[in-house]
């Protein structure tokens, strides 16, 4: 009777719980349930059974991954009539405006362009102006004007960037953070004369801070969702303090960045609370601190030792690219991210920042250790022509650029 009556008196899990409990699950995905039973109980204060958890971490709730915040507390949110269209004209929308002002009519073009691939059997819908309208309201798009803020942002820059470091003055160091993408080409062979189109990539998300005492886990984007050398050495990426996440053309998309942010928020827990800050667009390799060397200083650590990797191996009389694994990587990736000295971060946050120029001696040293083991691969004679050091510490397809054709590719 008493079990009946508590059950009674239970309260409703509201979405904002559901939501958490699903990013729990999918940030640290060795927890059980009775972990998560325990997590849920501690954080909310309210009972939960081994039911319930299974039913919010099943696919029937799925759709609240895509929520908005505002969505995730509307009791009464009209349920999409195309779920699939909306969400990716919805990652069209997020991507697309940091590189031009959008539209209503190039809302109502891209959710013709992305109907047929998702239902092909049936016509395009007219998508009138009823549509639109519930669209904007269900998904909290105001309306923008073309030469609104994000026109602005381009174009002023730098008065942008006045207001942003203002607003930083009132952060302590440790408490202003930084983060941004890097490909990596992890079977780049430094040799002009082979082609390094069909090359396998990573997407690298990095972040710290800006006194260098704190470094986010990376993420990585693969295209596999665990790569065979993982498997054969059973071990699991987030064992190697790293999350791993993949799609077809292992790219950034908004749905991972969404979920690295949330990963993100959990983690400044008693902090307050978080507050993103855009950079203005087209002039992030200016004012991104990971731009100004911090991501630099980490590739040639990790490419010195790609190299030094590739003479120990001739010595041996083995092909290196027979013997390179993604887990070999991987985990240079985690070691050479600790490597990059907290001065570099300082020193590079500064020039973003506060327009400081510090002499950047260390990041000097490394790309010039760097060359050097291209030097002494060279004398090695088993590479034909040894790449330039810029080509080989900064190829361009390693470069992250999304273009508007780029965006229609990820969604």
């Amino acid at each position: 009777m008493q079990q009946q009556r508590a059950q009674r008196h239970r309260k409703a899990i509201p979405n904002e719980w559901k939501a958490a409990l699903r990013a729990q699950k999918r940030i640290n995905q060795h927890l059980t349930h009775k972990d998560l039973t325990k997590w849920f109980e501690d954080t909310y204060n309210q009972p939960i059974d081994r039911a319930s958890i299974t039913r919010i971490l099943s696919y029937k709730y799925a759709f609240i991954d895509d929520l908005e915040p505002h969505q995730l507390k509307d009791k009464r949110r009209r349920v999409e009539q195309w779920p699939e269209l909306e969400k990716a004209v919805m990652d069209w929308i997020r991507l697309a405006e940091t590189e031009a002002p959008i539209s209503q009519e190039a809302i109502r073009y891209k959710a013709q362009q992305y109907w047929p691939p998702l239902h092909p059997n049936d016509p395009i819908p007219s998508f009138r102006n009823g549509w639109l309208f519930v669209f904007q309201t269900r998904n909290n798009i105001k309306n923008r004007k073309l030469h609104g803020e994000v026109a602005s942002l381009s174009t002023d820059g730098a008065d942008q960037m006045i207001k942003i470091r203002r607003l930083l003055a009132s952060y302590p160091p440790h408490d202003i953070f930084n983060c941004d993408e890097s490909g990596l080409f992890w079977e780049l062979f430094p040799d002009r004369s082979l082609s390094t189109s069909a090359l396998p990539g990573r997407n690298i998300l990095f972040a710290c801070n800006s006194d260098g005492s704190e470094r986010i886990p990376l993420w990585i984007i693969g295209n596999t969702k665990k790569p065979r050398a993982f498997t054969q050495a059973h071990i699991e990426p987030h064992n190697l303090g790293i999350q791993w996440r993949s799609n077809g053309k292992a790219w950034m998309t908004s749905d991972i960045f969404k979920e690295w942010l949330l990963a993100f928020d959990a983690q400044m827990a008693g902090r307050n609370y978080t507050t993103i800050i855009y950079f203005p667009p087209d002039s992030t390799t200016k004012y991104q601190p990971l731009e100004q060397g911090i991501i630099q200083a980490w590739k040639a650590l990790w490419k010195r030792a790609w190299v030094r990797f590739i003479i120990d191996e001739f010595d041996r009389g083995i092909d290196p690219l027979s013997t390179m694994t993604i887990l070999r990587a991987v985990r240079w990736a985690v070691n050479m991210w600790e490597g990059v000295t907290s001065t570099t971060i300082t020193n590079c946050f500064k020039k973003a920042l506060h327009d400081e120029t510090e002499a950047e001696f260390e990041s000097a040293l490394l790309i010039q250790d760097l060359q050097n083991s291209l030097q002494d691969l060279k004398l090695t004679n088993r590479v034909q022509d040894v790449m330039d050091i810029h080509q080989f510490l900064n190829p361009l397809d390693e470069q992250v650029n999304d273009t508007m054709m780029d965006i229609d590719n990820i969604v």
